[in-house]
């Protein structure tokens, strides 16, 4: 989402409050003016493209720095997403010093310990939730009372409330239609291009002295606010900085701080030139001309011409912006070396059970996923002052990303295997050692000597530690293919090989780190359809943040293109809900029968669409192109007239009808009555050159030929990039699977989907032939205090994967850990499988005083489903996890009084 979807959803989302809670007495303020290129009525609040502010209260600010108590939501435009949000309060207003008392008791009362301190007046309630919404409610529910009941007891109200009367007019305008110029400002882009040869350009960055830059070119259009790519030619040629224009063309000289950088006769030099303000600083980590060269946004770019400046455009800027802010957060694939003990002596079970696995169990860490950095564990460790390399071993084991390529080394100079990792980090808490571990799909076993000095300046190639990085990790890939070239196509596969260009079909290069089809199983309330979010992405995207918020906005933006579909199945939904059938239709009192596309069917053939265009090394034409040639084709017949059309072998047909609901036509050949339909869609892929005219019959090929080709500017042609799609099947197993996936179950299997050596074809109701994509992945989840993973459809069983998900107490509040724990014993202490456990979701985010409420309104009933009510046996249960509970006399109600 954008930050302007963003300020849309906040003030929706305050509306709604103030609707439904009228005793609240909300009001708070809106944006109360127009600049350019942020109208009032599209940016709803203060703040700038990294943040929202919403003022709160009287007297506020634009400047943070003076007064005011706001919710601020900081946006990260990298990632499109929400990073946190935070209440702050800031009084350092002299003109104000009465109200000070007034902020200080806010604080008091809320809890001084809550708030982190800046600067001095300057107080900030970072909130822990990763969800903006979860927080806003958190502070109308919980600190906005605390806050209007101090300025109430200080007599402040007039003084801090923002007047009902003041919102509605603001809340007029921001409800104002938004005029699509409104969301263009009136800026330019621009090339400021330097060589190193000439001026210390990446110096003056690090030093932060550069302030202005020299305009030879365009300097009747350069002005004040517009944006600018800093571009550096020569040997290392790239965007260094993005810039602003603070000032209008003016004739001056360097600023004196600049002089000091100029390698030629220019310093002190009179000329054309503007002010500038470097927004984001790349001089350490620029955006190289490689990356930007092949993409689509820089084709026609100007950078590396002759010249100093040059017209650039605004998606090549937002793209630069983008990258730096991506290579910030993740870097590219990174290379580790890991150690399978002492001369590998674990290689042959790692490479067996395909994992990577450290020890350390002389250390209590627990899951390493509670350490959010090194610091952190060391403290934990009582290491505070004395890092530990073996600590840091650890934090890069468990933020290694899925993708990266690890190398099992023995000793410093030797690799025994290659592979990729291939799973998120996870901890066995019963294992005497090796608890923590990766799934890795390894990609060779063969022994590869490093011969010293190979690569210049390493005379070892590996440090002596359990897990660290590798940066040589391209080169000894290389080295090894040079010893064993048997593994190019493996490489190759896994995208660890530079492409090479060939005039040849490209191989396809399929995601084989998750299988086509994979169960998430387990008892209730222990994250499957949470964790079918991360998933998803993962294998549509790659794993590309590990946070779950930041997952979740990808995963929605990822289901309005229609490349994640989400279906909850129970006991009545059938074949015809999922592939395809005929349902009924009541228009003024007809009873008719339409035949209406399943979920399956959609998904599959949006993949399948995508999974065929992906192979075409041709350029086609647009959809467009096709639509205008095809209406100017078809006008006669919309107009009441029927064409005649004749095929090659001089059989004559008419064109009776075209029906655009149905995008079909319907012919009819001369001599007889009956009609048949025609597809457009088919006729707009011939036309467009993805099918092939021959293949589809003779009506066809006389259709698109009296359509006539299209001219198709081969130069501007992109192929299609192979791209995955996923099915979540919630509650997979409340269906009956035969009834649902029919003759579709078969097809499932990775060998027998679409192009693979033992591709099935089923012909569908409708007559259709039909075969699953292999870019198309299904996600079920089944919990298994429903069903028994015995009891499934064996034929279902054997096509899908299973991925078991247990409570994880750790998850917890500490205080909390130990009542989950205990309660899941206990009802195994009942002689209940591992199916009837409670999971952890019900109690996440929960302290002690929460618990009778959770124990009283979702985890009772369960317990009474999984006992068939008999409510001794539930509170012995409750009682073995520290739970205190009593039976009503009169209902037979169970209720929790004390919890620990």
């Amino acid at each position: 989402m954008t930050i302007i979807d963003y300020h849309r959803d906040v003030f929706d989302f305050l509306e709604t409050y103030r609707t439904e809670h009228p005793e609240a007495n909300l009001t708070y303020l809106l944006r109360q003016n127009n600049k350019v290129g942020r109208p009032r009525n599209v940016y709803l609040f203060s703040g700038s493209d990294k943040y929202i502010s919403i003022g709160l209260y009287l007297p506020a600010s634009s400047n943070s720095k003076t007064r005011t108590i706001a919710f601020c939501i900081d946006y990260n435009a990298a990632t499109a997403t929400i990073k946190s949000s935070r209440l702050i309060l800031v009084f350092d207003d002299a003109n104000l010093s009465d109200q000070q008392p007034v902020y200080e008791k806010i604080i008091q009362k809320i809890g001084i310990d809550q708030f982190v301190e800046f600067r001095s007046k300057r107080y900030e309630l970072i909130y822990k939730d990763p969800d903006w919404k979860n927080n806003l409610l958190t502070y109308l529910t919980l600190h906005k009372p605390i806050i209007d009941e101090v300025i109430r007891q200080a007599g402040a109200f007039e003084t801090f409330h923002v007047p009902e009367k003041n919102l509605e007019e603001a809340i007029e305008a921001a409800n104002q239609p938004v005029v699509e110029e409104q969301l263009v400002a009136d800026v330019n882009y621009w090339v400021f291009q330097g060589s190193p040869a000439q001026f210390h350009i990446v110096k003056s960055l690090e030093d932060n002295a550069l302030q202005t830059w020299r305009v030879s070119a365009h300097a009747e259009r350069i002005k004040l606010g517009d944006m600018v790519i800093l571009w550096v030619t020569g040997a290392q040629a790239g965007c260094y900085a993005l810039l602003k224009v603070t000032s209008d063309v003016y004739n001056g000289p360097d600023e004196p701080g600049e002089q000091q950088y100029q390698l030629t006769g220019f310093a002190g030099e009179s000329t054309q030139r503007v002010k500038i303000e470097i927004l984001l600083n790349l001089w350490n980590q620029p955006v190289m001309k490689e990356e930007l060269q092949n993409l689509p946004a820089f084709s026609g770019f100007k950078g590396g011409n002759q010249g100093t400046n040059f017209t650039a455009t605004q998606e090549q800027f937002e793209t630069i912006e983008r990258l730096s802010e991506l290579g910030k957060l993740q870097g590219s694939r990174r290379y580790w070396k890991y150690s399978p003990g002492r001369q590998a002596v674990h290689w042959e079970e790692d490479f067996r059970e395909k994992i990577i696995t450290i020890d350390f169990s002389n250390y209590n860490t627990g899951p390493l996923d509670r350490y959010s950095d090194q610091v952190n564990l060391d403290a934990h460790l009582g290491k505070v002052g004395n890092a530990s390399n073996e600590t840091w071993n650890m934090i890069l084991f468990k933020d290694a990303i899925i993708g990266d390529v690890v190398f099992a080394n023995r000793g410093r100079n030797s690799v025994v295997g290659i592979g990729v990792v291939s799973g998120p980090y996870q901890y066995r808490d019963n294992a005497p050692y090796n608890r923590h571990y990766r799934a890795v799909n390894w990609l060779t076993d063969k022994l590869w000597k490093y011969t010293p000095n190979l690569f210049p300046g390493k005379e070892n190639l590996f440090r002596i530690d359990t897990f660290s990085p590798t940066l040589a990790g391209p080169q000894i890939i290389q080295a090894y293919l040079n010893q064993y070239p048997e593994y190019q196509p493996v490489f190759e596969r896994y995208g660890l090989l530079k492409p090479t260009t060939s005039e040849a079909t490209p191989m396809l290069q399929f995601d084989n780190r998750y299988p086509k089809n994979i169960i998430l199983y387990g008892p209730p309330g222990t994250g499957k359809t949470y964790g079918t979010v991360d998933l998803a992405v993962d294998i549509i995207d790659g794993q590309t943040n590990t946070k779950h918020t930041v997952n979740k906005a990808r995963f929605d933006q990822l289901r309005k293109e229609g490349q994640i579909e989400f279906v909850t199945f129970h006991q009545n939904y059938t074949y015809e809900d999922f592939v395809m059938g005929l349902k009924p239709d009541v228009t003024a009192g007809n009873l008719k029968f339409e035949q209406r596309e399943g979920i399956f069917y959609k998904i599959a053939k949006r993949a399948r669409k995508n999974f065929e265009t992906s192979l075409i090394q041709k350029p086609v034409a647009s959809i467009l192109d096709f639509n205008k040639a095809f209406n100017k084709f078809v006008k006669p017949v919309k107009d009441g007239s029927e064409l005649l059309i004749m095929t090659e072998a001089g059989d004559e047909f008419h064109i009776t009808d075209y029906q655009e609901k149905y995008r079909a036509i319907w012919v009819r050949p001369l001599s007889k009555k009956e009609r048949k339909y025609i597809s457009v869609q088919t006729i707009s892929e011939i036309y467009r050159g993805i099918k092939d005219i021959d293949d589809e019959g003779p009506i066809y090929k006389a259709i698109v030929q009296l359509i006539g080709q299209p001219t198709i500017d081969e130069s501007e042609w992109e192929p299609t990039k192979l791209e995955n799609y996923v099915l979540i099947i919630d509650e997979i197993n409340r269906a009956n699977m035969s009834r649902v996936f029919g003759e579709l179950i078969t097809l499932l299997e990775a060998d027998k989907r679409l192009g693979e050596d033992n591709e099935l074809t089923v012909t569908l109701p409708s007559g259709e032939p039909f075969s699953v994509p292999p870019n198309l992945y299904l996600i079920g989840t089944m919990n298994t205090a429903d069903k028994s993973l015995a009891l499934l459809d064996i034929a279902l069983r054997r096509r899908f994967e299973f991925i078991y998900k247990k409570p994880d107490a750790s998850l917890l509040e500490l205080a909390v850990e130990p009542i989950l724990n205990n309660l899941n014993r206990a009802i195994r202490g009942q002689h209940k499988s591992a199916d009837f456990l409670v999971g952890h979701a019900y109690f996440i985010g929960k302290d002690l005083d929460q618990l009778p409420g959770i124990f009283n309104n979702r985890v009772i009933p369960l317990l009474m489903e999984y006992f068939n009510g008999n409510a001794k046996t539930v509170i012995g249960v409750l009682e073995k996890a520290g739970v205190t509970a009593v039976q009503d006399d009169i209902t037979d109600q169970i209720t929790v009084s004390h919890v620990g």
